[in-house]
């Protein structure tokens, strides 16, 4: 999970020692000193009066590689089609654990008490390339009063971050399977906006009865991939944007507090050659983010399976009042639904 960051020291070590190397002192009053170039007035100019002029021009192209050195291009987990996630939990049957019985019986997700929405105002910066990035934003100390909000959910491009992009089956980007960061031609509009990320916080409370149980996060829709940070720290990555990713945050979170939530967005990835339909190409958090809670022991998943009669047919009726209070008999605790 540190790749993206794996060749910053060793580049900004190069461009110290490139400084380095142009700060020496430069002798005095030796044939050192003196310049091998001669104006055009056959006179000799001195080194000093060069190294003078160059000095400042060396020391911005040295600056310029040290900025670009702590600003690492595309994760290499974006364009890797082997990944389709990091931590994510196994998908499962839709679940949402109910405190109680008549809990369960109103059957309203939102209302549980065992879980929260995450929807609504986060704040916002977007970059139009990888490299633009501001790659320390999930950390807690980072200040990110000066950026704007954005509703969750929503497009970044809909909320005027970028261009929406309608295609049918020509790829938005370069086609260079599974890469989305080469080159397009000029005309292109991620020529400019070369598969951009944008970087989403916000603050959020665990509620402290929450202690001792599992805590789970779910994005029912990202696009097209993300990284995610909590309190600092990586939690995993997901693409295959219009599914569900779920993620334990137990270790990660401390019920009763503030915690801290960071989502880091990429417009394109490796999926976006599957995900390539005749559509509007949009991208961001544009499904609800939910927090829940189960206990430590609990109905994680479901499945119904049935026999086909010789005529391949099948007749059955499902009753959730009757499901529900089944489960009911078996737990005294908590129901999933």
């Amino acid at each position: 999970m540190q790749s993206q960051y794996s060749a910053m020291e060793e580049r900004t070590t190069r461009v110290q020692d490139l400084t380095t190397l142009f700060a020496k002192p430069i002798p005095q009053n030796s044939k050192e000193a003196e310049s091998p170039f001669t104006d055009s007035f056959g006179e000799q100019t001195s080194q000093m009066r060069y190294n003078n002029r160059l000095l400042p021009v060396l020391v911005l192209f040295a600056l310029t590689l040290t900025l670009r050195a702590q600003v690492p291009s595309t994760p290499p987990e974006v364009e890797n089609e082997s990944i389709v996630g990091i931590h994510k939990e196994p998908y499962h049957a839709t679940l949402v654990p109910y405190k109680d019985r008549s809990e369960a019986l109103a059957a309203d997700r939102k209302a549980s008490s065992w879980a929260r929405s995450l929807n609504g105002p986060w704040k916002f910066h977007w970059a139009p390339r990888p490299e633009e990035r501001l790659v320390d934003f999930y950390k807690p100390g980072f200040n990110v009063n000066s950026w704007r909000d954005i509703p969750v959910p929503s497009n970044m491009e809909v909320e005027g971050y970028g261009t929406p992009i309608y295609t049918n089956f020509t790829y938005p980007f370069k086609k260079d399977w599974p890469r989305v960061t080469g080159e397009p031609p000029r005309e292109f509009t991620t020529y400019t906006e070369r598969d951009a990320v944008g970087s989403y916080r916000r603050d959020f409370d665990v509620p402290a009865n929450w202690n001792g149980r599992r805590i789970f996060v779910t994005f029912d829709g990202v696009d097209s991939a993300f990284f995610l940070w909590v309190n600092g720290k990586q939690v995993g990555y997901s693409v295959n944007s219009r599914n569900p990713a779920e993620f334990d945050l137990t270790s990660y979170v401390t019920p009763g507090a503030k915690n801290l939530i960071a989502v880091e967005v990429y417009r394109f990835s490796a999926g976006s050659y599957m995900e390539d339909q005749d559509m509007w190409r949009l991208s961001g958090i544009f499904r609800n983010v939910t927090l829940w809670s189960a206990p430590q022991v609990h109905v994680r998943d479901f499945s119904l399976t049935t026999d086909l009669d010789p005529s391949y047919r099948v007749e059955f009726s499902v009753s959730p009042r009757r499901f529900i209070t089944t489960l009911l008999r078996r737990s005294r605790h908590d129901v999933c639904s």
